[in-house]
């Protein structure tokens, strides 16, 4: 039925779009789950359907992406549900190799980090247009801003 309602394998499918069939995955429920989901196939107007329904902010780990065989435009994404204990992991290891200390300058501090200077630049000078003067994130801005200078070449 997926494949059906997906658009798979359909003659009169434009050029320009794409049938994708997501099957997720879901291991052990037994587990907290701050965001919950629930099946709706009682009230599906299609019997056959086994719909999920997910809550807003649900993550998922992209597991693979596979083209049918012989088709370009049908594809599988398989999905598995993330859980609370992987979320928190998965944030210590962001902070742990993009931040020490998380805030105002974190998304400068990545820019520089991937090399992305022109963004940093910007960024750092948009946070100097809206802190006021007194603000103890004054000097790490300028420190960032000497790093972004020096990395550039720019010693003006």
């Amino acid at each position: 039925v997926a494949r059906i309602f997906a658009g798979f394998s359909e003659q009169n499918t434009p050029r320009d779009r794409i049938s994708v069939l997501f099957q997720i995955e879901i291991d052990d429920v037994s587990h907290s789950l701050k965001r919950p989901f629930a099946s709706i196939r009682e009230f599906s107007k299609i019997k056959d359907k086994d719909e999920i329904l997910f809550s807003v902010g649900t993550i998922f780990h992209v597991v693979n992406v596979i083209n049918e065989p012989g088709s370009n435009q049908d594809w599988y994404v398989k999905l598995k549900l993330v859980n609370d204990n992987e979320i928190t992991e998965f944030q210590k290891e962001l902070e742990q190799k993009f931040c020490t200390n998380c805030d105002l300058c974190s998304l400068g501090s990545v820019l520089i980090k991937i090399g992305d200077y022109d963004k940093a630049e910007r960024y750092f000078h948009i946070i100097l247009e809206h802190t006021t003067r007194n603000q103890a994130i004054i000097p790490r801005v300028f420190t960032y801003l000497g790093i972004i200078y020096n990395n550039k070449g720019s010693y003006q």
